[in-house]
């Protein structure tokens, strides 16, 4: 699948399947002054969850589109550049490609969630989350929930672990860096740019 810009304000959606075309969709998109400001802005967020949304709600169990309604879209980007991204909020406590997964009464995890989550923006969904769920959520790193950790996820090494009942406790050695009730790096340690 691919995308082009196609006229002033049309985007082509370009599907194939080994090089041959099987579609072509044209995409309509809001007026911007300039194409560059329309990529960067919202190209990695609207029409990607745009073309993603509908395809991957229709084949995620229950809890993943129930988290999606919180969380947004399953492998949600917030940008292009992490460092971009990071730059525009410096005292965030943001995770790039994290893994949220849900807890089961028999001690099992269950990700029912992945993608980007600025978790300061975010605190009030994932206790939402929580909450609707009625068991603990936690969300982990990429490493601790993805490449032979899916089944059995480092759950110890969650980021941020939400109770259903809106209370949350952050990992120990995070605590030196994030304050606990805003969720925001301390000014010590941020680094503007």
């Amino acid at each position: 699948m691919g995308i082009q810009k196609s006229g002033s304000n049309t985007l082509k959606n370009i599907h194939t399947t080994k090089g041959k075309i099987r579609k072509t969709e044209q995409l309509e998109l809001p007026e911007y002054n300039d194409w560059n400001e329309y990529a960067g802005k919202m190209y990695t967020n609207e029409i990607v969850n745009k073309i993603d949304n509908m395809a991957k709600r229709n084949s995620l169990d229950e809890y993943q589109v129930l988290s999606m309604d919180h969380l947004g879209t399953i492998s949600k980007l917030l940008s292009g550049s992490k460092s971009f991204y990071r730059s525009k909020h410096p005292r965030d406590f943001v995770l790039f490609n994290s893994n949220v997964y849900k807890e089961y009464p028999e001690g099992e995890y269950k990700k029912i969630w992945w993608g980007d989550i600025n978790i300061t923006e975010s605190n009030d969904n994932l206790k939402s989350l929580a909450g609707e769920l009625g068991v603990p959520i936690y969300v982990l790193y990429e490493m601790d929930g993805r490449f032979g950790n899916e089944e059995y996820p480092n759950i110890d090494q969650y980021a941020i672990k939400v109770y259903s009942d809106g209370s949350y406790e952050i990992r120990e050695s995070l605590e030196e860096f994030y304050d606990i009730l805003s969720l925001e790096l301390k000014e010590e340690h941020v680094r503007y740019t």
